[in-house]
């Protein structure tokens, strides 16, 4: 395997282990529902505005920050597209090995 492919796999790793709530985040996806971009107005800060892509969410201890996020099918589709990225890679791998055999 080549370097950049392990340092994706390890950041997925390490993504999926600091993040506790990962499991949890994935059963609570809604997949066609858009989601709004969180309107702060107790600090006069107006986050942008959402588009189908992506929206911006509360964040901070006092939820008076605006945070990027992307929609949950955006989400879904790079975790399916990383997933075939990395099968097929290791089907690649192993069609190499077997065909260095014969």
């Amino acid at each position: 395997m080549s370097r950049l492919t392990l340092l994706f796999l390890l950041s997925i790793v390490a993504y999926v282990s600091a993040d506790s709530d990962f499991i949890e985040d994935i059963k609570n996806m809604q997949l066609f529902v858009l989601k709004k971009s969180c309107p702060i107005t107790t600090t006069f800060v107006v986050c942008p505005a959402a588009n189908p892509f992506f929206y911006h969410k509360c964040c901070d201890v006092l939820l008076n920050d605006c945070c990027f996020a992307l929609q949950d099918w955006v989400t879904v589709l790079l975790l399916v597209l990383a997933v075939i990225t990395v099968l097929s890679v290791i089907i690649n791998c192993l069609c190499c090995i077997c065909c260095r055999q014969r």
